[in-house]
């Protein structure tokens, strides 16, 4: 079991309450990153669709994704750092969240995903929203940033073990195209559906 350190907690902690998202870089040990990536190369992934009824819309995203179901080994260790995240969050911030989804996300060279926010219209279940990402060797040069409108917009380079958290319902965010293959796992902690 992979532990998520206290000080992990607190820098995404106090990135959400001062600005809305935190940017943790080597977050989690390269064991966990390289299990993962091995994972990940095993999944048959599909391309990925819009919104809740799943309306493919390749001007608008071309990636491709996979479920993560948990139930690999690899998979459950990172389920573990997630789950004690998902406490940490709501000990210190009240949020309530009751679980989280996560897939795998491959964008293949010029693969992109256009700018929006991580809720459906018609529900705010998701409330925090979690980038992992698991390429090695990933320069500027290779393009594939996660650009963040914040204010200013900042744009994180998609390299293996950096974690990137931010509040779904109002943080609007894009995956600019990659130069090449690009792989991440996106999750989502969610409160109760009303």
């Amino acid at each position: 079991m992979h532990a998520l350190p206290t000080e992990l907690s607190k820098d995404i902690i106090d990135g959400l309450v001062e600005r809305h998202f935190a940017v943790v870089v080597d977050a989690l040990p390269d064991v966990l990153i390289e299990g993962l990536r091995a994972c990940a190369q095993e999944r048959v992934f599909r391309a990925a669709k819009v919104g809740r009824n799943g309306v493919s819309l390749p001007t608008t995203r071309n990636d491709e994704i996979a479920w993560l179901e948990f139930e690999d080994p690899r998979e459950r260790a990172l389920f573990d750092v997630f789950e004690k995240l998902r406490l940490d969050l709501n000990r210190a911030l009240f949020l309530g969240l009751v679980d989280f989804e996560a897939h795998f996300a491959r964008y293949e060279a010029g693969h992109f995903y256009q700018r929006h926010l991580d809720r459906f219209n018609d529900e705010s279940a998701r409330t925090i929203s979690v980038v992992l990402y698991l390429n090695d060797d990933w320069t500027t040069a290779d393009g594939g940033c996660l650009r963040l409108y914040t204010e200013p917009p900042r744009e994180i380079t998609p390299e293996a073990g950096t974690l990137v958290c931010f509040t779904s319902d109002d943080i609007e965010h894009e995956v600019l195209p990659a130069r090449r293959s690009r792989l991440s796992i996106a999750a989502w902690f969610r409160r109760a559906r009303k």
